[in-house]
């Protein structure tokens, strides 16, 4: 249960693919898509797009307090289904409707994401931001979920076989602290750098190996191995590594060009010093049963276990992310963007691993910038918007984005409060 409570613990607070492990302080940004790859100035740039540093639009101070940005979701049996039926027993005709989704979507999912940026700070061109990002997910096959709904009887009535497939529990969260600069080149030309140190918080992760249920002869077999930092003896900085993003703006008239990769390089890892394991294993029949549900400091594991998780912990890296954005002022008081992001390989899951949107920006009042976007994701969509309440250098600001992703819905919402820049 302790093993099991701090995987769900960490997935909680925690999604789809990879991208960068530096969320972004600005809630603009957000509310547009993610873009500010070409136009970003101020503390919005350290994460988007170094380069914005040196525009000449760009404030010679800013800085925002605090800021959250949180997600979550579940499908494709969503909150709104179960909530319907909350209290109340199922009939089957709710169930086979379900069950029908959830093999449609290729299992039931939920997941979720909580950045959080405790200082985003510039002054002339240069920047500092200090975040962290956890995210998580949880998954059940189409088969773990009709046993789930069902029992081992199943849809039929009789026993029959289940496999648990690709059932897994998943969280990890990093905190990263980055210092950034942007110079001008050439009249126009833009360039900039952003050095960034992680720290690996933690990870937990329980993933089906060999789990399942026949029907003739009826026998049960779980075999499900979680892993967790045991605080006891685990380091908060044992894992962790050196990065660098950099990025260039090109200024046209009337359009602006942005280019960013982000981890050119890095040297994150995950350490399993401190951490313990349970490997989850029982089996019974008629006849029989046997389980282990024994807590072991994974140091202490046999060498095919250790290398079963080491191998896991390396699949959750940081990975190189490329993006390309463009801006251009379509009318008074209103600037258009396009952004194109896609990740070069796998790792932790904080973002979709490609996006393509674009967005706007009007603000034609002044006390009143208003915000929206629309993208397409990987194995989805993105729409959402947002506005700010412009009071001189006080900005506060908030937003909301729909994620629609073939497995499940999920809502992002932000807020923060922000000098100089929003």
């Amino acid at each position: 249960m302790r093993a099991l409570t701090m995987t769900l613990v960490l997935s909680a607070f925690g999604a789809s693919a990879v991208a960068a492990q530096l969320p972004s302080a600005s809630a603009a940004t957000l509310d547009r898509g993610q873009d500010a790859t070409a136009t970003g100035g101020g503390f919005a740039a350290i994460a988007s797009n170094p380069a914005g540093l040196a525009l000449a639009s760009s404030p010679g101070f800013s800085m925002t307090l605090p800021s959250v940005s949180a997600r979550a979701g579940i499908g494709p049996v969503g909150l709104g289904d179960l909530n319907e039926w909350e209290g109340r027993l199922l009939p089957d005709m709710v169930k086979d409707d379900w069950l029908t989704r959830i093999a449609n979507a290729g299992g039931q999912s939920g997941g979720g994401g909580l950045d959080m940026t405790a200082l985003a700070l510039t002054i002339g061109n240069f920047g500092l931001q200090v975040s962290a990002r956890s995210a998580g997910l949880v998954a059940l096959s189409d088969d773990a979920a009709e046993l789930f709904l069902y029992g081992n009887a199943g849809r039929s009535g009789t026993a029959g076989d289940f496999d648990l497939a690709s059932s897994m529990i998943e969280g990890f969260a990093v905190a990263t602290t980055a210092l950034a600069f942007g110079t001008t080149v050439t009249d126009g030309m833009h360039v900039g750098v952003t050095a960034k140190y992680s720290v690996g918080l933690g990870l937990a992760t329980a993933r089906n190996v060999n789990s399942f249920v026949t029907g003739d002869p009826l026998a049960v077999q779980l075999d499900f191995p979680v892993l967790y930092p045991d605080f006891d003896s685990y380091s908060w900085d044992q894992s962790s590594g050196f990065g660098m993003d950099v990025g260039a703006i090109f200024e046209g008239d009337p359009l602006i060009v942005g280019v960013t990769i982000e981890n050119l390089f890095n040297t994150f890892a995950w350490d399993l010093t401190g951490y313990s394991y349970v490997a989850g294993q029982a089996f019974f029949n008629e006849a029989d049963s046997d389980s282990d549900f024994s807590e072991f400091p994974l140091s202490a594991a046999p060498a095919q276990v250790r290398d079963y998780f080491e191998g896991i912990a390396e699949e959750l890296g940081l990975a190189t992310r490329v993006e390309v954005g463009a801006s251009m002022e379509a009318a008074q008081a209103l600037r258009v963007f396009a952004n194109l992001q896609k990740s070069l390989g796998d790792g932790m899951d904080f973002d979709p691993d490609f996006y393509g949107g674009v967005g706007a920006e009007w603000t034609g009042v002044s006390v009143l910038h208003l915000r929206a976007h629309g993208a397409v994701i990987t194995d989805g969509y993105q729409l959402g918007g947002g506005a700010s309440l412009v009071l001189g250098p006080v900005h506060l600001s908030s937003g909301a984005t729909l994620r629609s992703e073939s497995s499940n819905d999920s809502l992002l919402a932000t807020f923060a409060l922000s000098f100089g820049s929003h």
